[in-house]
């Protein structure tokens, strides 16, 4: 599976490229919602983890924009924990899960038997 981490934060970013790809799947990374962009367009990515607290625009037009790149590709918003806005904007731009962060790294690992060996595009919510 090709997974595009977009945060700002290098070392929670490297992190969960280091969990993603002891799973076995091919992680990209991208510091901004605007450089996510430019790897988007060159490559299709199954799912993206997407930093919902830096996204430099409305995140709705973010959403917009990534329904529009491709319908399989699944997003999961991460936010930080007091970021109540952030994760009702997720919810409403279709993000199919939340995650605050930092991100419990041992629910990931969860997922390789759920979420990741199916790898269909909407699923329910499984990391919560």
């Amino acid at each position: 599976m090709n997974v595009l981490i977009v945060e700002r934060d290098k070392y929670h970013a490297k992190g969960l490229q280091r969990v993603m790809e002891s799973m076995g799947h091919r992680t990209d990374f991208a510091p901004s919602f605007d450089a996510a962009q430019l790897k988007l367009d060159g490559h299709p990515f199954d799912l993206l983890f997407l930093d919902m607290d830096h996204i430099p625009r409305n995140s709705k037009e973010a959403f917009d924009y990534l329904k529009n790149y491709s319908r399989d590709t699944a997003v999961i918003a991460m936010t930080d924990s007091t970021s109540f806005s952030s994760a009702f904007q997720a919810l409403h731009a279709d993000a199919v899960d939340i995650l605050t962060k930092p991100v419990d790294y041992r629910k990931l690992t969860l997922l390789q038997s759920s979420f990741f060996h199916r790898h269909t595009p909407n699923f329910a919510s499984m990391l919560n």
